[in-house]
């Protein structure tokens, strides 16, 4: 799947691998950084606002336990190729369970953030955050929580939303190749053990302030994931909030969690993923007026 979607990465986007400090000393979070004109990292010269650009940070999916840095290399790619010089792609990893749980994930989403909005090489008023799956359960807990960057808006595709939910009020109308419950069951256990936690801002998006997330909040949804209902609700909410504009992307008919991963070119499914993909890529352009 992933060599497949490598034969895809436009040409001329280029990728840098980064080592971004933690609060733990001595210990680093990887990264790769996406870009059109790789600027040098070891720079010392402050980026005027007018060149440096802006970033958009993604985290990948991994059921919050598989280290999976790179699987989101062909969205990445392709967001940097048409957003051109105006914006550079991070994708961040961040620790998984069962060996480092709640708030473990998040806190390493704070130090990548805290690095971006110390870097010199990136308009740090630019700055939005995306993911994917549990990367987007992730990225919109910490677009609505308090953050060393002014988020402008969150790009979450398949996202869960409220990990309190028992597994079996999952569901969608016409589930597509539905994770089994206990699958579900073993992935929040690894991501936030103590349920007690789970309806915490930080844990479960349904749950922050909708006052406090960004402007621009997209969701890309797939009509047969078990978790596309509840990412609907929080979007309902959302679209009754005052100065939020929601961007809704439905891949139907009868396509599943992660369909964007892989698919054989040329099938139903690689075309609804470079519709997602072209969606995320607007919303990004009209945020940061690309």
């Amino acid at each position: 799947m992933i060599k497949r979607d490598a034969a895809l990465i436009p040409a001329g986007v280029k990728r840098e691998r980064i080592r971004i400090p933690s609060r733990e000393a001595g210990r680093f979070i990887d990264a790769d950084l996406y870009s059109l004109s790789l600027h040098d990292s070891n720079s010392s010269s402050p980026a005027t606002k007018l060149s440096a650009p802006a970033v958009l940070v993604n985290f990948h999916g991994a059921g919050f336990i598989c280290p999976a840095l790179g699987t989101d290399a062909l969205f990445c790619s392709r967001l940097a190729h048409a957003c051109g010089d105006g914006l550079v792609v991070l994708d961040a990893d961040y620790r998984k369970g069962p060996e480092t749980t709640f708030p473990g994930p998040q806190e390493d989403i704070e130090d990548v953030l805290r690095w971006v909005g110390q870097s010199k090489r990136f308009d740090v008023s630019r700055v939005a955050l995306s993911g994917f799956s549990s990367g987007a359960t992730l990225a919109l807990c910490a677009a609505a929580s308090p953050q060393a960057v002014d988020v402008r808006a969150v790009v979450a595709a398949y996202p869960l939303t409220d990990v309190t939910l028992r597994n079996e009020f999952r569901a969608a109308p016409r589930p597509v190749r539905p994770l089994p419950d206990w699958m579900m069951g073993v992935m929040l256990d690894c991501y936030v053990p103590d349920r007690a936690r789970r309806a915490d801002p930080r844990a479960s998006p349904a749950h922050a302030d909708l006052a406090a997330y960004p402007p621009t909040v997209a969701f890309l949804l797939c009509d047969g994931d078990n978790v596309m209902p509840e990412a609907n609700r929080l979007a309902d909410r959302l679209e009754g909030e005052a100065g939020k504009k929601v961007v809704r992307y439905m891949a139907a008919p009868g396509i599943h969690h992660g369909f964007d991963k892989g698919p054989a070119p040329g099938s139903e499914a690689a075309m609804k993923r470079d519709g997602m993909y072209a969606v995320a890529a607007d919303t990004v352009r009209e945020v940061f007026g690309l």
